[in-house]
C-alpha cells in the first residue's frame, strides 16, 4: 500500500512537471 502510494505520488509529480513544461512552452510560443 505504502509503495503503491509512493509510486502514484511520483507519477503525479512527473505529470505536474510535464504539464508545467507544456504551459511554459505555450507561453513562450505566444
Amino acid at each position: 500500500m505504502l509503495t503503491n502510494t509512493y509510486i502514484t505520488t511520483d507519477a503525479d509529480q512527473r505529470l505536474r512537471e510535464g504539464l508545467a513544461v507544456v504551459v511554459q512552452g505555450v507561453s513562450d510560443a505566444k
